[in-house]
């Protein structure tokens, strides 16, 4: 399995660690248990660290990830920090991803320092 998920009770938050190329259902599983998470520690704080993922999602396939957060019933207030240092042939996918959640209402931001990724992701959540 190219990710984990884990529930950071010190923090108060889910952490996620993503490793090479990752395919839709991989994603689908890793988000199905993020939200898992969520709901049994009443958490909406989500530090994603990409550093070592290899993206090669199709940019279509990207575009579908807010419907899946919706679909899965991921909480519109939640933050999501994904800390990522795309190379420059990549780095369009992680813009759109972050791009595309926030059109649709999901409180995501790119990060390539882990310091400030922690501090935005801890700061206050929108209200509903």
């Amino acid at each position: 399995m190219p990710w984990t998920v884990d529930y950071n009770a010190d923090r108060g938050l889910i952490t996620v660690a993503n490793v090479g190329k990752m395919s839709r259902e991989e994603y689908h599983d890793e988000i199905t248990r993020c939200k898992e998470l969520s709901d049994k520690h009443n958490v909406k704080r989500f530090l994603v660290d990409d550093l070592q993922l290899e993206p090669s999602l199709k940019l279509m396939e990207i575009y579908d990830f807010p419907d899946l957060f919706a679909k899965l019933g991921v909480d519109h207030t939640s933050r999501i920090a994904v800390l990522a240092q795309p190379s420059e042939s990549k780095k369009h996918k992680f813009d759109f991803y972050e791009t595309i959640c926030q059109n649709r209402g999901f409180t995501v931001k790119l990060f390539s320092d882990n310091d400030a990724a922690l501090q935005w992701v801890m700061g206050d959540l929108p209200s509903d």
